[in-house]
């Protein structure tokens, strides 16, 4: 029997390091990263260009507004799920962004962290063959016209990627600020409903044979969740497909076999 604990709601999924999980679960919020540390170097360094019929001291100025208003967007990834995988089955994601396994994947209810964003500002990933990572803007010299444009092309410059990326299955949620720092996703007022369930699938503390819930530091991680929200650990089942299973050993995603069968 196949057993799905997420089939009441659309799952994303946040992949991060065990330390960056605990500053999570204590804070109950999530840091935007800043576009020009992004992992596709095509996304942090944008060629920049302005339509212009010959190079003026107003096209270059044109252009360093563009480069300064792009600096005010900041975005937060998860993973999705596809007609094929679901977000937490992606071994790249589990080997790029949660330690190579040690770390966590954070698995929150859609609608409940998208419930404040208009609905400009998130949305999956759009993959292309043909990507163009160029900005290419009119040179208009109206003061308020480089934050306009910024803003109406946020579907095209935020959402878009080169299809060498489609692994990610990215779903992304992206925010203008007005200051350049740190700025953070606050779900206290909806984290116990937000926050699902936290996945693992080693723990540094514990041999790799050996189930995580005897790790003390998922045993302290466990006293940051809220109630209701699952510590799953993932594993294999005797014919390799994933299988997802609490401390008592109860399947709740994957085919139902004994615990005694799965393979940590």
């Amino acid at each position: 029997m196949f057993v799905n604990l997420f089939h009441y709601f659309e799952p994303i999924y946040h992949f991060t390091n065990f330390e960056s999980a605990i500053k999570i679960l204590a804070t109950k919020r999530l840091r935007f990263g800043k576009m020009c540390r992004m992992n596709d170097p095509n996304e942090s360094f944008r060629p920049l260009f302005i339509q212009s019929q010959q190079v003026t001291e107003d096209a270059y100025d044109q252009l360093e507004r563009l480069r300064g208003e792009l600096e005010h967007y900041q975005q937060i990834s998860f993973a999705c799920d596809s007609r094929k995988l679901c977000g937490f089955q992606l071994q790249n994601m589990w080997g790029n962004y949660a330690d190579s396994g040690n770390g966590v994947c954070l698995v929150f209810d859609k609608g409940f962290v998208i419930e404040e964003l208009n609905g400009q500002n998130y949305g999956k990933i759009r993959y292309s063959k043909n990507y163009v990572p160029a900005i290419i803007m009119p040179h208009i010299l109206e003061n308020t016209f480089v934050k306009r444009y910024v803003k109406s092309q946020m579907r095209s410059i935020f959402f878009r990627k080169s299809i060498e990326w489609q692994w990610e299955q990215e779903f992304r949620i992206v925010q203008r600020f007005e200051s350049t720092e740190d700025n953070y996703l606050d779900l206290k007022s909806r984290w116990d409903k937000a926050l699902k369930c936290v996945l693992f699938v080693y723990a540094q503390d514990v041999s790799k044979d050996l189930n995580v819930f005897a790790a003390s530091s998922v045993i302290a991680l466990s006293k940051l969740v809220p109630k209701d929200c699952l510590l799953l650990q993932k594993a294999k089942d005797l014919d390799g497909n994933d299988v997802l299973y609490d401390k008592e050993g109860n399947v709740k995603w994957g085919c139902k076999i004994d615990a005694e069968d799965i393979d940590v």
